[in-house]
């Protein structure tokens, strides 16, 4: 008898763990929906033609982290799934190198055109250049709160998510005892 207890419990927690597993399967998809990890994708040209082959190469300046790609036959590259931060972005084609410092967001899908100089023109030196980065391809409504944003604007809560109100579209409601809603 005691054996049959010991069997009844072993499937019971055979069918909570399969219980489990399926939910968290179920889950999956939506975990996955918000972006954590930035883009950045391009084209590199000499002139007005396209580089192919061009090695691409973002480094993070913070971590050191690094992803290394190379452009297409149009002269196409993408760099996914690239955590957030400031990066050291190195473009090396058969007719010189050029960097740029680029910052990218959580979620951020940017666009960096990066121009090699022409054939005649190659170069043997490397000028790291700051660069803006705006997005253009993408119909989402989303904006970015830079540190420097959240240091210089007003709050009288410490609730982080009350500098959601700057994005458009966007409205944070508080209750009258502080709570938000």
């Amino acid at each position: 008898m005691k054996h049959e207890l010991s069997i009844s419990r072993q499937a019971k927690r055979r069918l909570l763990t399969s219980a489990i597993a399926s939910c968290l399967l179920a889950a999956a998809p939506h975990a996955y929906s918000q972006a954590v990890s930035a883009s950045l994708r391009g084209h590199v040209l000499a002139g007005a033609q396209p580089v192919p082959a061009a090695t691409i190469t973002a480094t993070n300046t913070e971590t050191g982290f690094s992803r290394k790609v190379q452009s297409d036959q149009e002269g196409d590259y993408l760099l996914a799934g690239l955590p957030p931060g400031t990066y050291k972005v190195e473009v090396a084609g058969p007719t010189g190198a050029i960097a740029r410092l680029v910052t990218l967001q959580v979620g951020q899908t940017a666009s960096l055109d990066l121009g090699l100089a022409a054939a005649q023109e190659n170069i043997e030196s490397v000028t790291v250049v700051a660069t803006t980065l705006y997005e253009t391809r993408t119909s989402e409504v989303a904006t970015y709160v830079t540190p420097k944003q959240i240091a210089a604007l007003p709050q009288n809560s410490r609730n982080f998510l009350a500098f959601a109100d700057i994005v458009p579209g966007v409205q944070f409601a508080t209750n009258a005892d502080g709570s938000w809603r």
